[in-house]
Formats: C-alpha cells, structure tokens, sequence
C-alpha cells in the first residue's frame, strides 16, 4: 500500500497540471467561443456533475475505485485533447462534459483510496497527516500551474492546454500502477443499480440537511465556481496583465 500513497501524491502533483485554469474565459474566447457561450458551458458543466454525482458515486462501489479514477483520468485527458486541439462552441461543450463526468467519478474517490490504502496497511491514524500532505502537494502545484500558465498564454493561446495534455496522462498512466486496497463490493450488482439510487433517493427524502445542501449548497458553489471562471476575463478588462493573471487566481483560490 506504500506504492498507493506515493502514486496518490505524484497524481494529486499531476492533476494541477491543467495550465489553463487561471485564464479558462480568455482561453476559450481564443478558442472561438464567446463569454455567451462559455457561461452556457460552464452551466452544462456545473449540471453534469450535480446529475451524477450520486450514481458515479454507486459506481466507484460497483467498478473499485482504482477502475474509477482511471475512468476520470481518461475523461481529463480525452477533454484536454480538444481543447488543445480543437476549436468552437460544439467541441468545448463536449469537452467539458466529458471533464463533468470525470469530476463526478474522482469526486471523493482519490480520498477514499487514500484512507483504505492506510487502513489495509494498519496505519489510518495517520489519515488526517496524510491527507494534509496530499493537499500541501496540491497547493503548490496549483501555484506552479497558475502562474506558468497564464504566461504560456500570453505565448500563444493554445499552450497551456497543449502544455496539460502529458502531465494528465502521466497521471493517468500512474493510476494504472494503483492497487485496489479492498476488492469491489459484491453485494452490489450492476442489476440492481436502480434499487440502490432508489434508496439514495429516499435517503435524500428523508433528511432535511441533506435537501438543503443539494437545493442550496450546490448551485451556490456552482454559481461561485462560474464567477471565478470568468474572472479572468475581468482582470483583463479592468488592464491588468495576463502575465500576473496567475497570481491573482493562486491568491483567490487559496482564499
């Protein structure tokens, strides 16, 4: 399970590397797709992974969470490849649900094989120290990635995705290295798939907390996550420098 934590480590480094992030509304108006559509988009997204955040959620129990995050890992980099390749409203739209679905399946579980790969290995004491590394890890690549990439940008435009596209498949190469720490659960079938949402669904009936962080939680996170994609088109707007758009968008994101 050692093998697992260090690979959790290397990927969580890699997954930063999607350098376009701090300049993702003047990357896809470079890419001919107005802030019009962009916002459509950036909508299409933020509903592809709220649709499927339960099912994917049953999926990772049913396929293991190694199959999963490969599953995720491939939706990156496929995404990634139209970006830096492709042009327009169609192929964007497509992308970025593709990258939804993605979402959807990695959505808690890197963490979850994070914790099992300690508790098969005696040691999920160590989970919450752990953990912290892991997102340690992830802040400063997120800061190497922002800020290198809104310079990429002011390169050429393209760049920054041509850019992301080997540091994602590195580290969907690397998860095939992973070792599932408990096998899939047997109990579950892709049968009786159904009946499992159908009980989540009556779980999520049920408690009111619940109803309120889907209602309220989710599409004010997602409105805020579309405000900050935005942003970089702001910034260029009110004349600060692409170059030092990647700084201001390390900032905000740590805040």
């Amino acid at each position: 399970m050692r093998r697992n934590i260090a690979i959790i480590y290397a990927t969580s480094a890699l997954m930063w590397g999607r350098f376009f992030l701090p300049v993702l509304a003047l990357f896809y108006v470079a890419s001919q797709v107005s802030l019009e559509q962009f916002g459509f988009i950036m909508a299409a997204f933020a509903l592809t992974t709220l649709v499927l955040e339960i099912p994917t959620g049953i999926l990772a129990d049913l396929l293991g969470k190694k199959k999963t995050l490969i599953i995720a890992r491939l939706c990156y980099v496929v995404e990634i490849a139209i970006l830096a390749f492709m042009n327009g409203f169609w192929p964007f739209l497509i992308a970025k649900v593709i990258s939804g679905i993605g979402v959807s399946m990695s959505s808690g579980t890197r963490s979850a094989l994070l914790y099992d790969s300690l508790r098969r290995s005696f040691k999920e004491h160590r989970h919450q120290e752990t953990k912290g590394r892991v997102e340690a890890v992830t802040h400063v690549s997120m800061g190497i990635a922002f800020i290198t990439g809104a310079y990429l940008f002011t390169i050429d435009p393209k760049l920054p995705a041509i850019t992301s596209l080997p540091f994602i498949s590195l580290a969907l190469l690397l998860t095939f290295f992973l070792k599932e720490p408990y096998k899939p659960n047997k109990h579950l079938a892709f049968s009786n798939l159904g009946r499992h949402l159908r009980e989540t669904l009556s779980y999520f009936g049920r408690h009111t907390y619940v109803r309120y962080l889907v209602f309220y939680g989710l599409p004010l996170t997602a409105a805020i996550s579309i405000l900050v994609s935005y942003s970089s088109a702001y910034y260029e707007h009110i004349s600060i420098p692409i170059k030092y758009i990647g700084i201001i968008a390390f900032v905000v994101a740590l805040v």
